[in-house]
């Protein structure tokens, strides 16, 4: 009997329609592209509903930017 390594199959909206069904590794390299932000509804079989996907918690830190640098010259 052959193992099958089962992955996260995903939906996304897109105005009042949705794509998918993808992969997860192809859902974050549309992240990375901007392609799909945080705002943006995603769904997989197992969810309640739709949710944003910078609330669904395999992507928490997605959508984290860091904090603006300081002025280094201040105080100087």
């Amino acid at each position: 009997m052959g193992g099958v390594i089962r992955t996260s199959t995903w939906h996304y909206a897109v105005g009042q329609d949705y794509e998918g069904s993808i992969e997860e590794e192809e859902l974050r390299a549309l992240f990375r592209s901007g392609a799909v932000e945080g705002e943006t509804f995603l769904w997989k079989p197992g969810m309640d509903g739709w949710v944003q996907a910078k609330d669904v918690g395999e992507f928490a830190g997605v959508f984290v930017k860091p904090p603006p640098l300081c002025d280094f010259t201040e105080g100087m």
